[in-house]
């Protein structure tokens, strides 16, 4: 067995996937975690679940219906849902929720009823909820305020909405979960999750607070970023930029545009693209872009032309400026001593963009 500390809270191991090999790699697993959570997604997978969670030691079941799993489920689920419920190694109700990604679910108020009846049956049988929300923001939240309480849940299908971001900022501990993202980040044996490091950002940029005091937060995140997703979600969503004065901004991304770290880098070019594409700020923005050494930058992504996500960054910034400044931004380019690979990767974005494939780059 297994003591790492490490647990697995969502594995689907009923999956027909690992039907030939499903027992050999239970006992690999066995020696990497000190457990797992299975949940059902209906009759047949929970009723699977709870038989794993029997045969072994380390592996316990949640049970319940998925809301992809609605149509044609049995009139008593509730019962069958009560029944396992009881067993000693059933520690949760799920995976249950709302999607409305597929159009081929069952309509939003079926949907929400069900939900609704499991997160009952969870309280009433004193057990956390393991919640799926796909498309589905406006009314999980309003369901998650009104309903889930008294119950414990985590969030399983999560694509970190704003929305989410803006209901954690009213709360009065966000500064707290604010706090313990960054102690997570700083102990070395701990890797925040690409959920936990988007809804971070995204926190920070929903906070009501003193500029100052959002920009030392900043500070302390922007360390953390390591992928084009969440970088650019953030810095797409920091409508906070907009409030102060654009001299205060360009002063405070200098030191990343300095940074030899990729993400770093990105991070000051995106935001210059997003709040500093404003005539008087082109030429000032163009000739730090032309500035950049791009050998000196750091990139775990070897497989691509490094620093890889600065180059498209580039281009993104300067296709973008073209679809406002055309002439200003052709000269620009024409003239200026970028790299030949950053000028296609420009040329290349302005044709896929339907703002600027008929203006010539």
């Amino acid at each position: 067995m297994s003591r790492t500390g490490l647990w697995d809270s969502h594995a689907h191991l009923d999956s027909d996937y690992f039907t030939s090999d499903r027992h050999e790699l239970i006992t690999n697993l066995q020696t990497e975690l000190d457990g797992i959570v299975n949940p059902g997604c209906d009759a047949e997978s929970s009723a699977f679940a709870v038989e794993l969670a029997e045969k072994y030691d380390f592996i316990y079941a949640a049970v319940g219906w998925h809301p992809e799993n609605l149509t044609g489920m049995p009139a008593n689920y509730l019962d069958m849902l009560a029944a396992w419920a009881v067993h000693p190694k059933v520690v949760a109700i799920g995976e249950i929720g709302l999607d409305y990604y597929w159009k081929e679910n069952e309509p939003k108020e079926v949907q929400k009823r069900v939900f609704m009846e499991q997160i009952e049956l969870a309280k009433q049988f004193d057990l956390p909820i393991i919640i799926h929300d796909r498309d589905a923001h406006g009314d999980m939240l309003e369901m998650f305020q009104k309903e889930v309480t008294g119950v414990q849940a985590v969030f399983h299908c999560y694509s970190g909405s704003v929305e989410m971001a803006k209901e954690l900022a009213k709360q009065a501990d966000v500064l707290d979960m604010l706090r313990d993202f960054e102690q997570e980040h700083q102990a070395e044996r701990f890797s925040l999750t690409y959920e936990e490091t988007l809804i971070w950002g995204l926190t920070i940029n929903a906070l009501k607070c003193p500029p100052k005091e959002r920009l030392d937060l900043l500070r302390r995140y922007i360390p953390v970023l390591d992928n084009w997703a969440v970088c650019d979600s953030f810095c797409c969503n920091a409508k906070w930029a907009l409030k102060i004065p654009a001299e205060d901004l360009w002063g405070f991304l200098q030191p990343y545009f300095q940074s030899k770290k990729e993400f770093d880098v990105r991070f000051a070019i995106v935001m210059s693209m997003c709040y500093l594409m404003k005539e008087e700020w082109s030429g000032i923005v163009f000739h730090r872009l032309e500035a950049l050494d791009l050998s000196a930058i750091r990139s775990e992504y070897t497989r691509l032309p490094a620093p890889y996500y600065v180059r498209m960054g580039m281009a993104w910034l300067l296709a973008t400026a073209l679809a406002k400044f055309p002439d200003a931004t052709r000269s620009f380019v024409n003239a200026s001593s970028l790299s030949e690979d950053v000028k296609r990767l420009y040329a290349r974005k302005a044709r896929e963009s339907f703002r600027t494939k008929h203006v010539s780059a």
